[in-house]
């Protein structure tokens, strides 16, 4: 399922109309089809069924216009309410009109508030309502006598289906400036928009569903600013193991970080790595830090280093590094703390080690906007929104209304492979190919939560197959660290879950993944 901005849905009209040879009026009959199978795969039959469409004078209300038509050869009785006079129609509306004047069904033309009054009585006897009077590309707030018909809609409707994106909504930003319709069901055209999935208009389209209009996924999929992940796209993921193996098969993952009053952190990316199916997990911290680390993990192994006021002193960078030579995947930051010695360390690391590194919390905290200089493809960053405004320099006003489309245009800046936490975390590889990762839950509001899946980030990725298949292995551990909490969260509720029921959770997420690989 890809995810179109409202510019590239057009071109993608575009492009099927001037190089396919679609005609605009068999993407308009195939639009309006679609809705209405979609209302009765969701709704049931609308035989007999009362169905008022208001339609407006762009594509959107020709949408509606062919809606009423497939709504009257099915059995419903229709009316349509039209938000222009019928001479200004232009294009495919005009000619889908003038079939439908040869319909046995009632149309109205509402062109000023006094005559949407009358007419408006046709909601109260309606059992549902089609929202056709403005599309996708929709900008600024709702005015004049639409606004008093989008409000009569949503008071008095008793269902509400729209075309494409509930009118008043801009299908490219999910805070809606105005009034808007409040739909029960959306069906989108082609693909999905960002307002369609992202929150809070996701809530206002309510249950979202694409309509098939006959475009050729390919011109989907080359014009997509980002994709829904879904377990299809890590194929490789997951794996069986072959029988005649041992643990150096399943590589060596390290941790650096931890610090005098933050161990815990260490602990869980530590159990998360190991239930991640690495083969060896070493601990790299202070003594302090270790011996809290022994104590919780028998599995773990260490490599102690030097200690300045609680935090990781970055003295032994050489050595550390020389240890580096034969691991297999590095995670820096977990409860490290920040200080000037430990940017230093880390921009030192970065600079030499080439195996796969992930850098979260700590990590991101010391280097802050000097991520930009680590565009390798070797190094994932993981940071949650309050560290993503660090280490970006966006405004926090900015980020809540689009961190999404934020994070794609920071890392097709800069290069970065990027994993942005929160609701729908956004992974972006250089801003080339992004996904929004639909899993998760609540729950996953808590402490520790990101030290997990930096674990599990550098658990598979310390395993040969993921290094082959770099971005499938991100994909996955994603993935399969929301499939583990949302286990966790349908036994133990949203309310009572800690970030160490994910990893608990994690052998359920791998087997259900396995028991359901051809049904996914």
């Amino acid at each position: 399922m890809y995810v179109l901005s409202v510019k590239y849905s057009r071109a993608v009209d575009s492009i099927a109309m001037n190089d396919y040879k679609f005609p605009g009026e068999l993407l308009m009959e195939n639009a309006g089809r679609s809705v209405v199978d979609a209302m009765e795969n969701s709704f049931g039959s609308v035989e007999g069924k009362v169905i008022t469409v208001v339609s407006g004078k762009g594509n959107n209300g020709g949408d509606g216009i062919v809606v009423a038509r497939h709504l009257h050869n099915r059995g419903s009785i229709v009316f349509l309410i039209l938000l222009t006079s019928p001479s200004k129609l232009k294009g495919d509306p005009k000619i889908n009109f003038k079939i439908l004047k040869n319909y046995d069904i009632e149309i109205y033309s509402a062109t000023t508030e006094k005559k949407w009054e009358k007419l408006s009585e046709l909601l109260d006897i309606s059992d549902i309502v089609v929202d056709s009077i403005f599309g996708t590309g929709f900008k600024g707030k709702v005015k004049g006598f639409y606004r008093k018909i989008i409000e009569d809609i949503n008071k008095r409707a008793k269902t509400i289906v729209s075309i494409d994106i509930p009118s008043g909504i801009n299908g490219d930003e999910p805070f809606p400036e105005g009034e808007h319709i409040l739909a029960d069901l959306t069906v989108s055209m082609a693909s999905f928009k960002p307002a369609h999935i992202l929150p809070p208009s996701e809530e206002y389209c309510g249950h979202t569903v694409i309509g098939d209009i006959g475009i050729p996924p390919e011109i989907i999929e080359s014009k997509a600013i980002f994709k829904i992940l879904s377990p299809n796209d890590f194929p490789s993921f997951p794996y069986e193991r072959d029988i005649n193996s041992h643990k150096g098969t399943y590589g060596h993952t390290v941790i650096l970080g931890g610090s005098r009053d933050k161990s815990g952190a260490v602990v869980m990316a530590a159990k998360a790595a190991l239930r991640a199916g690495a083969g060896l997990v070493t601990v790299a911290s202070i003594p302090s830090v270790i011996e809290r680390v022994a104590n919780s993990i028998p599995e773990a192994m260490f490599f102690k280093v030097e200690e300045n006021n609680g935090l990781i002193s970055g003295k032994d960078a050489d050595k550390f590094i020389e240890f580096l030579d034969d691991k297999s995947s590095l995670i820096i930051g977990p409860g490290m703390g920040v200080s000037k010695e430990l940017k230093s360390f880390i921009i030192k690391i970065l600079k030499k080690v080439q195996i796969p590194i992930i850098i979260d919390a700590d990590g991101l905290n010391n280097l802050k906007k000097d991520v930009k200089k680590f565009s390798k493809e070797n190094i994932v960053f993981t940071p949650h929104p309050g560290e993503f405004e660090r280490i970006s320099g966006i405004e926090k006003e900015i980020l809540i209304r689009n961190r999404w489309i934020e994070g794609i245009k920071f890392a097709k800046e800069t290069g970065l492979n990027l994993v942005l936490k929160g609701y729908k975390t956004l992974i972006s590889f250089g801003g080339k190919n992004s996904y929004i990762n639909p899993a998760g839950n609540p729950g996953m509001a808590t402490g520790g939560s990101g030290d997990v899946l930096s674990g599990i980030l550098g658990g598979v990725l310390a395993q040969k197959l993921a290094q082959s298949n770099f971005k499938e292995a991100v994909l996955f551990s994603v993935f399969i660290h929301s499939l583990a909490a949302d286990l966790a969260a349908i036994e133990k509720g949203e309310e009572s879950l800690i970030a160490t029921d994910i990893i608990e959770y994690m052998p359920k997420a791998f087997k259900y993944l396995k028991e359901n690989e051809e049904e996914i």
